[in-house]
């Protein structure tokens, strides 16, 4: 699925509607494998990746989660019937739109429907659930309603039954069928969509009714459909296997974003961060605790006689049993505690900030190793086409010279110049081996794993040129996005913040501080002057007085590291301003280097191609047509790189100036030129096994 962002939105305003799109695919997919019971909130939380309190600030519960899939799923269906009435409008037969429509739509709602039917049943028909579904069937019944009217339905059957009996198409579950091979899913929708408009088809005349009292053909019929309407695979995978798609730009992203082990790193410390940050807010409230004791003791008692003896245990015996509860609370502090909280707090928010700045710069390294895999093959393929070119002219020269009208030597130099040709093949086959190991890396796999990648057509000359006008127009509106939105950035200020609470901390340790404690207890025991209970309150001041400099230390100390992480704060803002200026430079560089590559290709070409006919002809040198193919050679590495490095300079600018989807989509204007990419909740793309190169 394709994210889209509403316009003028921020970067975090983005983040937001990505993580709460990555919650609710999250959750389709446990409570569609494991039940709308059996799906907790913390398997939703771990499975995205997130915190609990995380969740909690999109969705406040459960069957909230829940009903926000149904509710955005039912938008899907109604948008894409939306799309079907309006080409009916335009003239096309409802029957044809309604038949195409649901064999594009078997395959999309199992999810939505195996969970729909696992939900309470006051969560299943919430108000919101129930108009969206009625809009859905009006909009089927205004189909029908017209495939009625156009001769291609039946008319003796109401609409709001052909209704119900479309819906029913959607909400059968026979994966098992799927899996073991029995049916296609393909031939599956096929057989639906068949049995289901024969029945709609409109009747030449009634059938006599049998005077037996048996189950009629048509009831037999109806419920004959039902049951192969309940074989749909809801959610089933395209029956291509997964092992001939050969990987795009977005599988790439998807699966560095799964894999990288860095980035998973990061998103485990933002949790901790989390996590610490509310453990901290803890200490704004009482600690309260249980105490219970139990003692038996046995008094010794000295031996009789006057000449004393050795003691025995004949004392008396205390049994006593004392539960008490223990009350104590920080009362004032002069912000050592509010510090600390805040201290929490922003270093939570500089680990979330760090995860996403880690998790755009897995983005911007997958993006360059398939810039740099296409790259690779189309100098591979230039190279081949090099050895194709120079093979011509060493086969013409050796027809010239058995024809007694070419020497040795241009049969030598054409020769000289294939083997040339065959040397830069093979090195240019290395590098793209090298560059296929490199992309394996980015995803996370094995560099020797094998594996597909989609043959994406470089970026157009033309639109190279228009995109990186509109992106190097104002250089300084690309500075100022990035001082904005970078969440390295942020996170540099963040750090300041966090300093700036360690100085309250620091300061507190000099100034006094009250803390009340109380304590109530009872005691029962097998001796009445032991039994009884006790009650205290204490109200506590602490004042430091001497310490030998060591708090005063640790306050210069800590106003210090404030001065130095506003700093390093200053330091990223400068050295961002730099990274932005550096890359609008180097995608001007590659666009000019795209315009004249295509030049030079296109002269090397002509130049070619008339050295070569001049040689035929026997009016040009073998030396001339040498040189001429050894410029093609060069003009046609240059144009195969010279794009893919444009695109490669275009993600550096993008993820420099924060405009670095946080999917990993490029600028909009650059659409045309780059294949486009998906969020990082789609499903995972997997490494196959390839003869592709």
């Amino acid at each position: 699925m394709t994210e889209t962002h509403t316009p003028g939105a921020s970067w975090h305003e983005r983040q937001r509607g990505l993580r709460e799109t990555a919650i609710l695919d999250a959750a389709a997919a446990l409570m569609a494998e494991h039940g709308y019971a059996a799906t907790s909130v913390d398997d939703i939380a771990a499975h995205v990746g997130v915190s609990k309190p995380t969740l909690y600030q999109h969705f406040p519960s459960k069957d909230a989660i829940a009903q926000a899939v149904l509710v955005r799923n039912l938008s899907r269906a109604e948008e894409r019937l939306a799309a079907a009435e309006a080409d009916i409008a335009a003239g096309e037969r409802a029957r044809a739109r309604l038949e195409r429509h649901l064999r594009d739509a078997i395959g999309v709602h199992n999810a939505l429907w195996g969970t729909r039917a696992q939900l309470p049943g006051a969560l299943r028909d919430a108000p919101a659930l129930r108009k969206r579904r009625e809009r859905v069937w009006a909009r089927y019944g205004r189909m029908i309603d017209t495939c009625k009217a156009e001769g291609d339905c039946r008319t003796d059957v109401p609409t709001a039954l052909l209704v119900r009996h479309i819906v029913r198409v959607f909400r059968g579950d026979y994966a098992d069928l799927i899996a073991d091979g029995t049916v296609t899913l393909e031939a599956l929708a096929e057989i639906l969509v068949s049995l289901l408009f024969d029945g709609m088809a409109p009747r030449a005349a009634p059938r006599p009714t049998s005077r037996k009292r048996t189950v009629p053909r048509r009831a037999l019929a109806l419920a004959a459909l039902s049951l192969v309407a309940h074989a749909v695979l809801l959610d089933a995978q395209p029956t291509t296997p997964a092992s001939t798609r050969p990987l795009t730009l977005a599988d790439v992203v998807d699966a560095a974003l799964r894999a990288n082990p860095t980035a998973r790193a990061a998103a485990a410390e933002a949790r901790v961060a989390a996590e610490q940050y509310a453990a901290a807010r803890g200490s704004w409230l009482p600690t309260l605790t249980f105490a219970p004791s139990f003692v038996a003791a046995q008094s010794a008692s000295s031996g009789g006689g006057a000449g004393g003896g050795a003691p025995s245990l004949g004392g008396a015996q205390r049994v006593t049993f004392g539960p008490s509860v223990n009350l104590s609370y920080l009362l004032f502090d002069v912000g050592g505690r509010a510090g600390t909280v805040g201290a929490a707090r922003e270093t939570a928010s500089v680990l979330s900030l760090t995860r996403d700045a880690t998790v755009q710069q897995t983005l911007l390294q997958a993006e360059q190793a398939y810039f740099g895999y296409q790259a690779a093959r189309a100098l591979s393929d230039a190279q081949e086409a090099n050895v194709r070119t120079a093979t011509a002219s060493r086969d013409a020269a050796v027809g010239r010279y058995h024809a007694g009208l070419a020497t040795v030597a241009d049969t030598l130099q054409t020769a000289t110049a294939l083997a040339q040709a065959r040397v830069a093949a093979v090195s240019a086959r290395t590098g793209l081996a090298a560059a296929r190991a490199t992309l394996a890396t980015a995803m996370g796999a094995r560099a020797d794993t094998p594996f597909a990648v989609a043959i994406e057509p470089a970026p157009d000359a033309d639109a190279t040129r228009a995109a990186t006008a509109a992106l190097t127009a104002n250089v300084d509106s690309l500075v100022a996005h990035a001082l904005r939105e970078r969440p390295d950035v942020s996170a540099a200020g963040a750090n300041a913040a966090v300093a700036g609470e360690r100085v309250r901390v620091a300061r507190s340790a000099l100034l006094p501080s009250v803390q009340v404690g109380a304590s109530a207890g009872h005691v029962v025991a097998n001796q009445a002057n032991l039994a009884g209970q006790s009650y205290n309150v204490q109200l506590g001041l602490a004042l430091p007085l001497f310490d030998g400099g060591a708090r005063h230390a640790d306050l210069d100390a800590a106003r210090a590291e404030q001065e130095a992480a506003q700093l390093r704060a200053e330091a990223v803002r400068t050295g961002v301003v730099n990274q932005v200026v550096a890359s609008a430079d180097a995608l001007r560089l590659a666009g000019d280097q795209v315009a004249t590559s295509a030049a030079l290709l296109a002269s090397a070409v002509s130049s070619e191609e008339v050295a070569r006919g001049r040689y035929t002809e026997g009016v040009g040198s073998v030396v001339d047509l040498v040189t001429a193919q050894g410029a093609l050679a060069t003009a046609r590495a240059q144009a195969a790189q010279s794009r893919w490095g444009w695109a490669s300079a275009l993600a550096e600018l993008s993820r420099d100036a924060g405009i670095l989807g946080a999917a990993g989509e490029l600028p909009a204007v650059a659409a045309p030129a780059v294949p486009p990419t998906t969020r990082p909740g789609a499903a995972a793309p997997t490494i196959i096994p390839s003869s592709s190169r």
